[in-house]
C-alpha cells in the first residue's frame, strides 16, 4: 500500500531535479518516483541515488512494510557507502568549467520525438506492466493489448519521462569521465552540478559521493577497458555540515 507523505519544511531540492535521479525502467516501478522511508526522501535509478536527509517530500510516495527489503537495501547504501565516503574524505571538489559536462549537444528525444509529451497512456489490461497471465497455462506472457510495452495510444499528454518534457536528449563528446580512481557517466555529472551548493568527494571503491545543504548522494562507476578524460574539478572547502 502506498500513501502520500506529510512535510513541514521546504524541500532542499526542486522536484524536477529529484526526478532526474529516478529510473525510466517500467520493470522497476519502485524506482520510477521519489519515495519516503526511514524519515528521509530518496530517488534512485539503480546506478545513482540521492537522499534528502530528515525530510519528507509532500509529492513522494511513502513505502509501507511490503517494500521492507527494498527500503533496507537503500538504507544500507546510505549508511555503508555514502556516509563513509563523506566522513573519510579529506578534500571536496567543485566542478566549474568542464566543457564536456556543461555543454552537451542537444538532439531530439527519441522517445517522444521531440514533442516533450506522451501521447500514450497506461494499458488497462496489464496495468502498465506489459505482461499478463496466459489463460491456459497461467505463465507470464506479453500483454496482447499493448504488445508488451505497457502503453496504448490515448489522449494522455503527461510530460515525457525520458526527457522531462523538454523534447531534448543530451549527447556528450565522451562516453565516460574519470573522477578519482574510476570512470562515470558524464550525464550523471551534468545532473549533479545543477544541485544547490553541491560538492563532490572522489571515488572510493568505484563510487563517488556528493553533498549539499540537506542532501547527500552517490553514483556508481562505469566498467571501461580504455582510459578516458578526467573531470575538471577544483578543491574547495565543504560549504555545509553533513548530517551523519
Amino acid at each position: 500500500m502506498i500513501k502520500q507523505s506529510k512535510h513541514t519544511q521546504e524541500s532542499p531540492i526542486a522536484w524536477d531535479q529529484l526526478l532526474k535521479f529516478c529510473s525510466k525502467d517500467r520493470t522497476r516501478p519502485l524506482l520510477q518516483r521519489p519515495f519516503t522511508a526511514c524519515g528521509h526522501t530518496w530517488a534512485s535509478d539503480g546506478r545513482r541515488i540521492i537522499v534528502l536527509q530528515d525530510f519528507i517530500h509532500p509529492e513522494a510516495e511513502h513505502l509501507e512494510h511490503s517494500e521492507e527489503k527494498f527500503v533496507q537495501s537503500a538504507s544500507e547504501i546510505y549508511q555503508y557507502k555514502i556516509l563513509p565516503i563523506l566522513k573519510t574524505t579529506d578534500q571536496f571538489f567543485k566542478i566549474t568549467d568542464d566543457k564536456i559536462i556543461f555543454n552537451p549537444r542537444k538532439t531530439e528525444c527519441s522517445y517522444c520525438e521531440g514533442f516533450g509529451k506522451h501521447f500514450h497512456e497506461e494499458c488497462s489490461q496489464c496495468s502498465g506492466t506489459g505482461e499478463t497471465d496466459c489463460p491456459h497455462c497461467m505463465q507470464s506472457m506479453d500483454c496482447s493489448d499493448c504488445d508488451g510495452t505497457g502503453e496504448v495510444e490515448g489522449k494522455s499528454t503527461k510530460p515525457c519521462e525520458e526527457c522531462g518534457g523538454t523534447g531534448v536528449d543530451l549527447e556528450f563528446d565522451e562516453k565516460a569521465l574519470q573522477f578519482g580512481e574510476a570512470a562515470f557517466n558524464p550525464k550523471y555529472f551534468h545532473d549533479c552540478v545543477s544541485l544547490p551548493d553541491v560538492v563532490f568527494a572522489p571515488s572510493q571503491g568505484g563510487t563517488f559521493a556528493f553533498k549539499g545543504p540537506g542532501y547527500v548522494g552517490a553514483v556508481q562507476r562505469m566498467n571501461l577497458d580504455k582510459p578516458c578524460p578526467k573531470v575538471k574539478a577544483i578543491p574547495v572547502e565543504s560549504p555545509c555540515p553533513s548530517k551523519f
